[in-house]
């Protein structure tokens, strides 16, 4: 099942056309009917206008992940900057895409976020990695960043290694725990330290780091790529 979430008739019938009728679809035009949808037909992904009528911006993501952790959002829009698309990443969007998206890269995105990973242009991959390695830039003027970031995970130990590995394939603190036969407290402790090396904030750079660490990015031909990245932070 997937929602479409939007007050324009025109930009739903667009997503329409560009679905296969394998997918249930169920249409909304505003936040009320959007939350009374989701809470009665459990969809594996919402399609979200950043328009749609009361969804008050990012705080209505937050919202939406908050009642319905296993749905995967992909937010649309035309006119958010980097720093708005990264805060709807951290509240729990697991794509952005412009309004206009053709119909094989919808079909894409739909199937990625379903796996459990993140969608995002390639420009929104700059600016994260902007976000991670500007602490140290200004520390290692002459390292690229990057690589220098990416020598800060031999730091790890190998049980960090194997939790941020983790993290960076999705998982949550319950899976990491029992995949590892440890605590979810000692989870925590390790990504409190894994967090303090890597001198990183946050799940999603964590995942960043990980997914990348044997990608160059710079060489994707494509103007979007997949991470692999569980938004849910407990």
């Amino acid at each position: 099942m997937i929602i479409l979430a939007s007050a324009s008739k025109k930009i739903r019938q667009q997503w329409i056309r560009g679905l296969p009728n394998r997918f249930s679809l169920v249409e909304v035009a505003d936040q009320t009917t959007l939350l009374q949808s989701a809470a009665a037909y459990k969809p594996s992904v919402i399609l979200l206008d950043h328009g749609l009528p009361e969804l008050g911006g990012i705080n209505g993501i937050t919202t939406l992940n908050q009642l319905f952790p296993s749905t995967r959002i992909i937010l649309f829009s035309n006119n958010l900057d980097d720093k708005g698309i990264i805060r709807a990443l951290k509240a729990g969007a697991s794509g952005y895409c412009p309004r206009d998206i053709d119909s094989d890269l919808l079909n894409k995105a739909i199937k990625v976020v379903q796996n459990g990973e993140i969608w995002v242009g390639r420009r929104i991959i700059h600016a994260l990695l902007k976000e991670l390695s500007s602490p140290t830039t200004s520390q290692h003027p002459n390292t690229e960043s990057w690589g220098y970031l990416m020598d800060r995970l031999m730091c790890l130990s190998p049980r960090e290694l194997q939790v941020a590995e983790m993290v960076g394939n999705g998982a949550l603190n319950k899976q990491i725990a029992f995949g590892m036969s440890i605590t979810e407290r000692t989870v925590k402790a390790h990504l409190t330290s894994i967090f303090r090396k890597l001198n990183v904030s946050d799940r999603l750079q964590l995942a960043l780091v990980v997914s990348l660490r044997n990608y160059d990015y710079r060489r994707v031909p494509n103007s979007t790529i997949s991470l692999s990245y569980q938004s849910t932070i407990a």
